[in-house]
């Protein structure tokens, strides 16, 4: 999927129509009768400015999020499909030999690398191109950390591990890039989902090494319990802002 050069065209014109709103509204004041008092003239060309700037900026932000939207379908896509590896589903163990590793988290980095390109060379706006990939970034993350909380007292699977791996590492990368600040990046939400992929990579090295196909005892359980319990904690908090 590739964001259609359209909506970044209806952007750019918005940001065109806010860059000369002075001069529209000027011109709505010179249109106004010569026998209109000039403090209630400038009154009339203020509340214009104010409103139509308004305006715009809600049509931008509409814009944003429907764009938004649009983009977290495929993460929510990916995600859905990784759900038939959770543990204890038969279907997990068949699926590891159909289908290639990682194919899921190559692809998403691709979608991601793609769109992300097509809006730092076509949107005019740096400031809007920065609004957009902070609300990307901080949606991707909420949503990643959400799916983890659900399987907070499971061993995730290999597949599983190796894709949100992939698309976790290259999220931060990309959209680091694209100039955000470490004060969006490095979000506790962010911090909290590369603690609990990290756990999961130690302990299926671990088992590979020693041949077993268990998990590894009270310790390990423990410890995802405890992770599990501050993602638990953070779920009722707001997405994280820029400082």
């Amino acid at each position: 999927m590739l964001l259609p050069a359209e909506c970044c065209t209806m952007l750019n014109t918005i940001t065109e129509l806010r860059s000369h709103l002075f001069s529209l509204c000027q011109a709505t004041e010179v249109s106004v009768t010569a026998s209109s008092p000039r403090s209630k003239t400038n009154q009339t060309a203020n509340h214009l400015h104010i409103e139509t700037e308004e305006f715009f900026e809600s049509i931008q932000r509409s814009m944003m999020i429907i764009i938004i939207d649009q983009f977290t379908v495929v993460l929510n896509t990916v995600l859905n499909k990784l759900t038939r590896f959770d543990e204890n589903k038969i279907i997990s163990s068949i699926l590891t030999f159909t289908k290639p590793n990682n194919e899921e988290g190559r692809a998403y980095a691709t979608f991601l690398h793609s769109n992300l390109q097509q809006l730092s060379e076509s949107l005019v706006d740096e400031v809007s191109m920065i609004a957009l990939c902070e609300a990307w970034y901080t949606r991707q993350m909420r949503m990643i950390y959400e799916w983890l909380i659900h399987r907070k007292g499971m061993l995730l699977h290999s597949h599983q591990i190796k894709c949100l791996s992939t698309i976790v590492k290259k999220t931060f990368s990309y959209f680091e890039l694209q100039g955000l600040p470490t004060a969006v990046l490095d979000t506790i939400v962010y911090q909290t989902v590369s603690q609990r992929l990290q756990v999961e990579e130690t302990t299926q090295c671990v088992k590979q090494e020693s041949g077993s196909t268990t998990p590894s005892g009270m310790g390990r359980r423990k410890l995802l319990d405890s992770l599990g319990g501050g993602l638990s904690g953070l779920s009722g908090n707001a997405l994280f802002h820029r400082n």
